[in-house]
C-alpha cells in the first residue's frame, strides 16, 4: 500500500518520502500526531481525533471514520504532512493534513488568524494547516500559505453582479470547491461564521451561509464523489 502511494505522490509533490515513524526521533510535529503514530492502531487514533470536530463536521467525520484505510507520515518540499488513504467506491484517494506547527502564512493572513472563529482557528493551529486533496489542493480547508482574498485576483463574474455588495479586500477565501467555487469569510463581519459567502467565479454568490454547514456539505462531496 505504501508504494501504491508513493508512485502517487511523486506525480504531484516534490521529493515526498514516507516515512515510518520513530519515537525517539526530534521533529516538530503535534504531539497528537506522535501518539497516533506510535499506535499500533494509527487509523483508530486518528478517527478519534477527527471526532473532536464531529459536532461541526458530521457527514465528514463519519465518512472518513468508515472509509479511512491508511494513514501515514509523509514529508516533502513544503514540510512533514499526514497522508490519508481514504476508500470510495474501492479505490484509495490520498488527503494531506499538513503540520500545523510548520505553517508559513504571509504576514497579512497570520494577522487574521487570531480573527477566525474559534473551532476554526483550532483546526489550524492544533489539527492540521489545511486538509486537502493531494492532486490539487481542493476538497478541504487551504493550507494558511494558500488562503487568498479575492482582490488578488481578477474576476469575470464582476460585472455580472455590479449591485451585489462585498468587498473582496475584506473577504478571505478559506475552501475551493475545485469547480469554481469558494468558501469565504468576511473581515466586514467579523469573519462570522454565520455570514459566510460562497463565491463563484461564474455566477452570482451565496450570502449569509452558515461556514461549517457548507464545508462539511462539500469537504462530504468530495470525499464520497471521488
Amino acid at each position: 500500500m505504501k508504494d501504491e502511494a508513493l508512485l502517487y505522490l511523486n506525480d504531484y509533490l516534490t521529493n515526498p518520502k514516507i516515512i515510518d515513524w520513530n519515537s525517539d526521533e526530534a521533529i516538530e510535529i503535534p504531539s497528537w500526531w506522535k501518539s497516533a503514530l506510535s499506535s499500533s492502531n494509527k487509523i483508530k487514533e486518528v478517527i478519534s481525533e477527527w471526532n473532536k470536530f464531529n459536532d461541526v463536521l458530521p457527514q465528514t467525520v463519519a465518512y472518513i471514520s468508515k472509509n479511512l484505510k491508511m494513514v501515514e507520515l509523509m514529508e516533502h518540499e513544503k514540510g512533514y504532512a499526514l497522508l490519508y488513504g481514504i476508500e470510495c467506491e474501492g479505490e484509495l484517494y490520498y488527503f494531506e493534513g499538513r503540520n500545523p506547527l510548520n505553517s508559513q502564512p504571509s504576514e497579512i493572513i497570520e494577522g487574521k488568524v487570531d480573527a477566525l472563529p474559534e473551532r476554526l482557528k483550532a483546526f489550524y493551529r492544533e489539527f492540521h494547516n489545511g486538509w486537502f486533496y493531494v492532486a490539487d489542493e481542493s476538497g478541504g480547508p487551504y493550507p494558511l500559505e494558500t488562503i487568498f482574498f479575492l482582490s488578488d485576483y481578477e474576476w469575470g463574474i464582476l460585472d455580472d453582479i455590479k449591485n451585489v455588495e462585498i468587498n473582496l479586500n475584506a473577504t478571505v477565501a478559506i475552501f475551493g470547491n475545485g469547480g469554481g467555487g469558494y468558501l469565504c469569510l468576511s473581515a466586514d463581519s467579523n469573519y462570522a461564521e454565520d455570514n459566510a459567502i460562497v463565491w463563484w467565479d461564474d455566477e452570482p454568490p451565496d450570502l449569509s451561509q452558515h461556514f461549517w454547514s457548507v464545508l462539511d456539505e462539500w469537504m462530504y462531496v468530495g470525499l464520497s464523489e471521488g
